[in-house]
Formats: structure tokens, C-alpha cells, sequence
């Protein structure tokens, strides 16, 4: 998760966006963190879901295949990347071959 100091840097820019506005360069600086923020959100989220467990009435564990899943290889990496200089696999440390 993000620092408090991080968290505090995205409520006072969108709190200054409120009231008068932002240069360019916060603008940048907001989106980054915003972006940063959600990363974090959805990594936290990813890892509940892979923690998850349902049981059937028989008492057996069900095995649940997430969408967000690649599904040639069940790395969780979702098998693109939003930078288009690397591939996926450089983010997620999967070590199949795509």
C-alpha cells in the first residue's frame, strides 16, 4: 500500500485542483500517484480473491479460476502490460514464456 506521506500528496492535490487549480506538472505528479494508488488497490484485491475458498455441501474445496487470471498460464499478470516497452512477465514475475 502506499505511504501516508503519498496518500496525503493525493488529497491535497485534488483538494488544490478544487480550489484553484494545478500546473501542469502536478497534473502529472496527481495522475502518477492516482495510477500508483490503484495499482495498489487492485494487488490487494487480486490477493484476497487468491486467498479465497469455497466449499461446496460435500465439504470440498473448489478450485475458482479468477477473470483477471492470464489464462494461458495462471500467473495473475493479465497477460499485457500498460507500458509498452517491456512485456508482462517483467512485471509479474511469471516465468512462462508468452
Amino acid at each position: 500500500m502506499l505511504t501516508k506521506d503519498k496518500i496525503d500528496r493525493i488529497n491535497y492535490l485534488a483538494r488544490k485542483k478544487k480550489e484553484q487549480g494545478l500546473t501542469p506538472g502536478e497534473e502529472r505528479e496527481q495522475h502518477s500517484l492516482r495510477q500508483e494508488y490503484l495499482g495498489a488497490v487492485r494487488g490487494q484485491v487480486r490477493s484476497t480473491l487468491d486467498r479465497t475458498k469455497f466449499v461446496n455441501e460435500e465439504g470440498n474445496e473448489i478450485l475458482v479460476k479468477h477473470s483477471y487470471k492470464h489464462k494461458n498460464c495462471g500467473c495473475g499478470c493479465n497477460g499485457h502490460s500498460q507500458n509498452k516497452n517491456h512485456t508482462h512477465h517483467d512485471d509479474c514475475g511469471c516465468d512462462h514464456v508468452h
